[in-house]
Order: structure tokens, then sequence, then C-alpha cells
């Protein structure tokens, strides 16, 4: 960890600060709306304030930043750690991330004030944060699939925040119809829709996660899901993929998460009807933070991803095709 061992452990606030804030939030808001609201917000400060020392350690030091990490679990000869990674994309990332994060639920103090659902409000948006950060920091693919996952199921509650369906809480003309189908969506609908389409791409990505088990296992490549390991020996990675015959199966899978996440074509129906959930939950999910996790794995595996080239730029072409038609 170089000049910054003196913050150590603490990194790791970064993402647990959120999901320890969204537990308290979600007590502590059934007695005093207000209280609740302030931990919440408070907890969504510590992620902001930690990546901006980060980012100043970064970027004024040249490090890159490898917290300690923690045996967690192990599969034949593969020894997987819980620990978290740092460098200049995941530095910048979490900067962003923490602090529109913290300014959209300071922003929410105000806009769900007695908003009936309060509690489960609070608690799904920094279950959300608290994913999104692990995310982004994560030294391996699979505790990254873990904070990808949590960000499905936070979003899919954010979105159908409202589940009750008033009818203003709809989006689209309520009994306007086009070939027999409803162009009307409730936010209970919506956050099914949500975790349907990007939980179908988190498939592929499991799947091809699970590619490169199978080659780790069988070639003793007991680092071969650490991400930093992986950045730097993807040819050899994709030597093996090919000799087996899986890599073109495994390109295909991999990328499939990004897709869902970033609501590209075929994956693109949940972000059209994702206005139900409140405001704040939209500038979360579609301007600030999970639609660029896919931004952020195609950029964190661009030496994997530049080999798939030819999908990744179709699937946008097609989803700039539907955009502007």
């Amino acid at each position: 960890m170089g000049a910054f061992s003196w913050l150590g452990p603490a990194i790791h606030l970064a993402w647990a600060a959120p999901m320890i804030g969204a537990v308290i939030a979600l007590f502590l808001s059934r007695k005093s709306e207000r209280a609740g609201g302030i931990v919440s917000a408070a907890s969504l400060f510590v992620p902001a304030l930690i990546s901006t020392l980060l980012v100043h350690e970064v970027f004024t030091r040249g490090a890159i930043i490898t917290e300690p990490s923690y045996s967690w679990i192990r599969l034949g000869g593969m020894e997987l750690k819980a620990g978290l990674f740092i460098d200049g994309l995941s530095a910048i990332m979490a900067l962003v991330v923490s602090w529109l994060s913290f300014l959209i639920g300071v922003y929410s103090l105000e806009y769900l004030h007695k908003d009936r659902g309060i509690h489960r409000y609070w608690f799904f948006f920094n279950y959300f944060v608290g994913s999104m950060m692990l995310l982004v920091l994560a030294e391996n693919v699979l505790l990254m699939l873990i904070g990808w996952e949590g960000t499905t199921l936070a979003s899919y509650a954010l979105i159908g925040h409202w589940y009750t369906d008033e009818d203003e809480r709809c989006v689209g003309d309520i009994g306007r119809k086009a070939l027999g189908k409803p162009m009307w969506f409730t936010p209970s609908h919506s956050g099914v829709r949500a975790i349907v389409f990007t939980g179908l791409a988190d498939l592929g990505f499991i799947m091809g996660i699970g590619l490169l088990m199978f080659i780790g296992l069988k070639y003793n490549m007991p680092e071969i899901l650490s991400i930093h390991a992986l950045y730097h020996n993807f040819g050899e990675v994709l030597t093996l993929l090919n000799s087996e015959g899986l890599l073109l199966p495994f390109i295909f899978m991999f990328t499939l998460g990004a897709f869902g996440k970033s609501a590209q074509f075929p994956f693109h129906e949940w972000l059209v009807t994702a206005m139900t959930g409140p405001t704040s939950v939209s500038a979360l999910i579609h301007a600030a933070t999970m639609v660029k996790a896919g931004v952020y794995f195609l950029l964190r595996f661009a030496p994997i991803i530049l080999v798939s080239a030819v999908q990744v730029g179709l699937g946008g072409q097609v989803s700039t095709f539907f955009l502007y038609t």
C-alpha cells in the first residue's frame, strides 16, 4: 500500500459505511424520519471522503494501492482473497459514484419528506451505494460480482419503491395501447422489468466467471480471478481459453453483464420504464452510477474486451439506432 498505509483497513469503509448506514436507517427511520435520513446521508459522506483521499494518493504519487487481502474461499488449488484494488480508474470511478450519491442523498432528505416508505428507501439507497463501491474497488472478479448483483437487487427495490401503483406514479398514458399492448407501466411492473432484463445479462457474466474458474483450476492458475493479475496476464488467459475452444463463448458471455447494466440492446427495455421510481432514484441509477457500471466494466477489462470489439460496437450501434427511432 506504500505511503497510504496509514489508512489501512479503513479503506473498506468506502463500501462498508453505506451498508452499515443502511441497516441503521432502516430501523431508525421508523422512529424518526429525520434522524434516519441524516444517518444515511452521513454514512454516504464516508466513501466520498475516502475516495477523495484515494484520488489524491493515486494521482500525486502514482501509487497503485492494493489493500491486503484476506483469505476467503479455497477451491482446489485456487484461493480467493477478499481485498480491494485501487488504481487511477477505480479511484476516479469511486470518486464520481460516492460524491454524486452523497449529494443525491442530501437532496432526498427534503424530496422524500413524509414518504410512507422512507425506511425502505434509505435502506436500499445505501445498500445500492455500498454495492456500487464494492463493485468498483473489488480486487477479484467474484467479489466484484457480489457488488454487481447487489446493485441489481437494489435497483429493483428502488424503481418499484411506490409499489402500490397509484396512477400518478405510472409512466406513460394510462389506457393507451399499441398493437393491443398497454403503453403505460406501474412502478411494481417496472421494478420487475429491471431485475429480469439486468438479471438475464448477469447470467452471462456469471457463466463467463465460471469459464475463468475452469481454466484456473485446470491449468493451476490460482490468481486467475484477481483483477490485477487478469489484467496483466490476459494474453495467456485468452490463449488457454482458445486452446479449449472456449474463447468466443467466454467473450460473448463475459460482456453480456455490461450490456445489461448500461441498457444496451437487447437489454435496454428496463431503462425505458425505470422512471417510475422517485426522481432521486432516476438520478442515482440513470445519470450517476449504475449505467456507468457497464462502462467501468469495459474499461477495467479493456484488453479482453478488445477481442470482442465487433460485438460491443454492434451492440452500441443498434442501441443508438433504437434511441433515435
